[in-house]
């Protein structure tokens, strides 16, 4: 995650070092801070941004980052679904965290998957070939989305090298959560076009494989 500070964003490290792009808001920061669960991936990233001067990496849990004070953050950033592989009943404690982070009108941005993808992810026509398609099946057998508001799947984007869990949440639900949480505000958009969809009515219908969400902290 990425958080930018002076009431400063949060990222995913893995992508900043692999993909390389510029840092995401750093040049808008007084402060930016990157943390990841991985020591070796904060390596990585101070080596490789080690000449920006508003900008460090550290090691950190996204349910509890006590080293950072209420309200220090005006925006943070859980980048690349990395919220949907934190462990289903830690979700909230995480939703929690984000909302203690930022000072107030601080604006949260996430993306998560998509359950009503499920329906084309299933599809053996969404797949170039039957192996994974066949494996998918085999690996998800028996499982269902737990109250129609959530599920966890192996969707197979690892290569099927490994398994992995991940959290699919319905976008309605997904609205609900950051209500309880005490964020306001809520919008989501599209991963494949960058639209904003109009409204819980729209997204119902939307099968994209993830939706990016930004709320607000009052």
């Amino acid at each position: 995650m990425t958080c930018t500070g002076n009431g400063s964003p949060a990222c995913g490290s893995w992508a900043l070092v692999w993909e390389g792009p510029p840092l995401p808001f750093c040049s808008h920061a007084g402060e930016y801070v990157g943390v990841d669960y991985s020591q070796e991936m904060v390596h990585a990233c101070n080596r490789r941004y080690r000449d920006l001067p508003n900008a460090m990496f550290e090691v950190g849990d996204a349910r509890s980052l006590p080293q950072f004070p209420d309200g220090h953050f005006g925006a943070v950033l859980f980048s690349y679904n990395g919220i949907d592989e934190v462990p289903a009943e830690d979700r909230r404690r995480v939703l929690d965290e984000m909302h203690r982070l930022l000072a107030p009108s601080g604006v949260f941005f996430f993306s998560s998957h998509n359950l009503n993808f499920m329906s084309r992810l299933f599809a053996a026509s969404f797949w170039s070939g039957p192996r994974r398609y066949l494996m998918l099946r085999a690996i998800n057998r028996g499982r269902r989305p737990l109250g129609q508001d959530f599920g966890l799947f192996d969707d197979g984007w690892q290569n099927l090298r490994f398994r992995m869990d991940t959290y699919y949440i319905s976008p309605q639900h997904q609205f609900k959560q950051l209500q309880e949480a005490g964020f306001d505000g809520i919008r989501a958009f599209s991963v494949e076009s960058g639209r904003e969809y109009e409204g819980l009515e729209d997204l119902r219908s939307s099968v994209e494989p993830w939706i990016y969400y930004l709320c607000t902290r009052p």
